[in-house]
């Protein structure tokens, strides 16, 4: 495994580099000083650029010890007061999808990571400029997720040869600052995560446990909604689940995905990569959304009811104005979409449903100290306009007063309303030992 994804983080990491080929990974809101940043996924350009390193254009074997030595970081620039650089942020959104070459030097206002985990070090970036076609090619090919990518047909037939479950019982995680979400049997061991993400870089510490104790007993099919790093960062934590089979999106990556797609391979687990619109697991009917970003155009899905009653419906980070035609109009319960964060539309959530108490559910993180996390979630907006359409809400960060006594905040979803489950092998400290409904 590559050490940008090593848990705990490793005494040696690659050295602070002077030079990166970076790509744009997100924008992200920093609601405490009130402004956007880029976020930006990288490999160390002097590293890449060296003769001997083709490995990493190749396939199999020789890719996979590539990446594995490849130095890739994740750059957290403050586009303020910066003098130069590539991008144009008019709307506060997006810049461009091109390859950056960018020069840095210790100290500032801008933040690298030498782990995914770990802390920040300070940095400056004194230049960036697109890079050459010839060098952008180059990084394509490192990047592409050709090599694992399934056909519509082969992932069709790929899950329809699998034993599916009826799915009866939901459980949303408490993870920190990011989302897992397991579906199950009666019994209460998950047969699916859509999700298996949480805390990461600055907010590694809003997570409850420094290690998450899922059950992966049944062994469950792992799908991903789409490829940003804390609705997948789990994995890299709980090694046992590499070695499963994975299905997610094909979207463009930066170099903390490869690493972690590579990771998933070299476990001896398998990555079927795909772009097939809809498929289904069970009860679980997962669809593609509609837009274009990363958030926008991964899987959403909707899990219908063994019997009577109105589907759960966990849009991941997709917002609702882009979860396209299928989009449930009434469910029984949602995880509301982006960890409650602002889709900046004037559409409004699906309503909730004719039974009793139907639930919004807020997946985001605290800090040990209370302090909430620097994105802000959940946004007064979020919150609001899903009790507007008759949710009820609940957070996962509870940490006081749970259930099971780990201080989680695990909610518990069905369509009986049943009693709070614990977990079926009896151990304490197991995830299915949900803490509120």
């Amino acid at each position: 495994m590559n050490p940008f994804l090593v848990f705990p983080v490793p005494p040696e990491l690659p050295r602070m580099p002077d030079r990166l080929y970076a790509k744009l990974d997100d924008v992200m809101e920093d609601v405490k000083r009130g402004r956007n940043e880029l976020l930006l996924g990288a490999v160390d350009a002097d590293w890449f650029d060296r003769p001997g390193n083709f490995g990493l254009l190749g396939r199999g074997d020789t890719r996979l010890r590539a990446i594995d030595l490849a130095p890739i970081f994740f750059l957290e620039i403050d586009i303020f007061g910066q003098a130069g650089g590539p991008w144009v942020v008019a709307t506060g959104e997006r810049i461009g999808d091109q390859w950056i070459e960018i020069i840095i030097a210790p100290s500032g206002d801008s933040r690298l990571y030498r782990n995914l985990f770990g802390d920040p070090e300070p940095v400056t970036v004194l230049s960036a400029h697109v890079v050459s076609t010839q060098t952008s090619d180059a990084l394509d090919e490192m990047h592409s997720l050709d090599e694992w990518t399934i056909s519509d047909d082969d992932l069709t037939a790929h899950v329809a040869n699998l034993k599916h479950p009826k799915i009866e019982r939901l459980a949303v995680y408490d993870v920190g600052q990011g989302s897992a979400n397991g579906f199950s049997e009666a019994i209460c061991i998950p047969r699916l995560y859509f999700d298996f993400g949480g805390g990461s870089r600055s907010h590694t510490k809003t997570r409850p446990h420094a290690i998450p104790h899922f059950c992966l007993s049944a062994p469950p099919l792992m799908v991903l909604s789409h490829w940003h790093d804390d609705h997948w960062s789990s994995g890299p934590i709980v090694t046992r689940s590499l070695s499963l089979t994975w299905i997610a999106p094909f979207q463009s990556v930066t170099s903390p995905h490869l690493a972690f797609a590579a990771s998933i391979v070299s476990a001896g687990g398998r990555l079927l990569v795909t772009s097939v619109a809809s498929f289904s697991f069970g009860n679980a009917l997962f669809h593609r959304a509609t837009g274009t970003s990363r958030n926008d155009s991964g899987y959403w899905v909707q899990v219908d009811p063994p019997g009577a009653g109105e589907p759960f419906f966990f849009p991941a980070d997709a917002s609702y104005q882009h979860i396209g035609p299928r989009a449930p109009l009434t469910v029984q319960g949602i995880a509301a979409t982006h960890h409650g964060g602002d889709w900046k539309n004037a559409m409004l959530p699906p309503s909730a449903g004719a039974a009793s108490l139907c639930r919004s559910i807020f997946s985001y993180g605290l800090f040990p100290t209370g302090a909430s996390n620097t994105y802000g979630h959940p946004t007064t907006r979020s919150t609001a306009d899903h009790n507007k359409v008759g949710f009820v809400q609940l957070d996962t960060p509870l940490r006081t007063g749970g259930r099971s006594g780990n201080g989680t905040g695990h909610v518990h979803l069905d369509w009986a309303g049943s009693a709070i489950p614990s977990a079926p092998c009896g151990n304490s400290a197991c995830y299915q030992n949900l803490d509120q409904a």
